[in-house]
């Protein structure tokens, strides 16, 4: 052992004579081969192996035969590795993983794989030096989703067995496994009414007829609410209500007042037919709008008339007098169009709600189904993801339902008829009179009012139009009895009987 102290500045350089320094001129490297004596190379002197990869997740398989993951249920994932060496022995062999990088490595069953210290997306798996002849390695190798997020799409692991030796067969040193990142949600759509029933009654009025909303008929509002009982966000949302706006001969059912009323989700936005939202413009009483322009009504007869052409399903008789009106893909007793809705993020066990405003058109029911007792008005609301494909409902069947009104008629009301004008009445009293008078004029004319008192017997006689009347009392015993009323013209008449 040598000691040496570092000289301080401005002291003399100690002697290196005692210190070891490299001869230039010697070679600083220097190669040689050492054989090493294998088992496997002593018949003729090579190293033949095959290994071979087996690996599969412990997942449920889906509908497409891929394991799923599904998110906020499954909070680790387990791998199960079995590798197999088919020929000679492999030196040097280990399996190589290449996992998504937001998957955490915690362990393995046989303590073989450990997590590669520059990479922690790669694990690497050691064999054996060598890994011997007809040997098997098992195990299983856990994952935990710290980090997965409800859109990640995939987890993916790429697996590979290597070695120095010489592989005889490397096709199946590979395996790829990837599991299908699923979220479950349940999507439920309700509804409620602002009544339990409803009535119709008054006066049957046409369309042009309609001044503002309250003539059409009784105040109409569904509520709709879809409710997110899930345990993730949904992208976005679809609702659609097929709303039945009128009869299959063209006449109002219900009347869409206004657009619908939206709340929830962090953006929202309804999608209408056009001209779908107060047709006849009844939003302010009839005569100017806001731009100050008169208001004008376009009644749909032409509409109708084509329609009635048309062979037209009777609506649905449930009883002897219910009617119901509905629209669905077998036979439609009614018209509707779609309302669409489109709610965006609807948090997990958020809720979504849409308001729906119309007027019923007693009109229709007044005129056309006197008979009936009872009507139903179906309308049918439908919930979808419109977005988000990695989110699978685990109860579909709520995702559709059926709103029902009855409709009765108010038969302790009667239809009013509109009062008339105090100068018609007036004029009909002034027709009325003049009419008399000249009835009067016309009966004095021809001497209806004439009286003869010249008549011989005493009789009474009356002339009209050339004829003269008289009637003759004979008396029988005590009473007087009117017997004959003899007629006779100025010709044959001779004063006497």
């Amino acid at each position: 052992m040598v000691n040496a102290t570092m000289p301080e500045p401005g002291e003399e350089v100690p002697s290196l004579s005692a210190f070891a320094i490299l001869d230039p001129h010697t070679i600083e490297t220097k190669v040689t081969l050492v054989k090493f004596k294998k088992r496997c190379d002593q018949d003729d002197g090579v190293c033949i192996t095959d290994l071979r990869v087996n690996a599969s997740l412990d997942l449920p398989i889906g509908r497409d035969g891929l394991p799923i993951f599904t998110y906020g249920i499954q909070s680790k994932i387990n791998m199960k590795l079995n590798v197999d060496n088919l020929l000679e022995d492999a030196y040097f062999a280990e399996v190589i993983i290449e996992k998504t990088d937001i998957l955490d490595f915690d362990t393995d069953s046989s303590g073989i794989c450990k997590q590669d210290e520059d990479n922690s997306a790669i694990i690497k798996c050691h064999l054996g030096n060598p890994f011997e002849e007809k040997d098997q390695k098992m195990t299983t190798l856990t994952f935990t989703n710290k980090e997965i997020k409800a859109n990640q799409g995939s987890l993916d692991f790429n697996i590979t067995a290597t070695t120095e030796t010489d592989d005889q067969n490397p096709a199946n040193n590979h395996k790829f496994l990837t599991a299908v990142v699923e979220s479950q949600t349940d999507l439920k759509l309700e509804y409620t009414k602002d009544k339990s029933q409803y009535e119709v009654s008054g006066q049957v009025r046409g369309e042009c007829a309609m001044e503002k909303l309250e003539m059409i008929g009784s105040f109409v509002q569904h509520n709709w609410t879809v409710i997110n009982d899930g345990l993730v966000e949904v992208p976005e949302i679809l609702v659609t209500i097929n709303f039945p706006y009128e009869t299959m001969s063209g006449k109002w059912l219900l009347y869409l007042t206004e657009m619908p009323i939206l709340s929830g989700g962090s953006s929202s936005y309804c999608v209408l037919p056009q001209n779908s939202v107060d047709v006849l413009n009844l939003t302010h009483p009839r005569g100017k709008d806001d731009n100050g322009n008169v208001k004008t009504c376009f009644p749909r007869e032409t509409r109708r008339k084509r329609r009635e052409a048309e062979v037209l399903p009777t609506p649905q008789a449930q009883s002897k007098k219910t009617l119901q009106f509905k629209c669905n893909s077998t036979v439609s007793t009614a018209r509707c169009f779609p309302i669409k809705c489109y709610f965006r993020n609807v948090e997990s066990k958020g809720s979504t709600k849409i308001v729906i405003n119309s007027r019923l058109w007693n009109s229709t029911f007044l005129e056309d189904y006197v008979d009936e007792d009872v009507l139903q008005i179906q309308v049918q609301g439908v919930v979808e993801i419109s977005n988000g494909s990695y989110i699978k409902e685990k109860e579909p069947g709520n995702d559709m339902t059926l709103l029902t009104m009855d409709v009765y008629r108010d038969f302790t009301i009667s239809p009013t008829t509109p009062s008339l004008q105090w100068w018609i009445i007036l004029l009909a009293v002034i027709g009325g009179l003049l009419v008399l008078i000249l009835i009067i004029l016309c009966l004095w004319k021809v001497g209806f009012f004439e009286r003869h008192s010249n008549c011989p017997c005493g009789f009474f006689e009356r002339k009209t139009m050339n004829y003269k009347y008289a009637t003759v009392e004979q008396k029988a015993g005590r009473k007087a009895k009117k017997d004959k009323t003899y007629m006779a013209d100025d010709i044959h008449y001779t004063g006497g009987f």
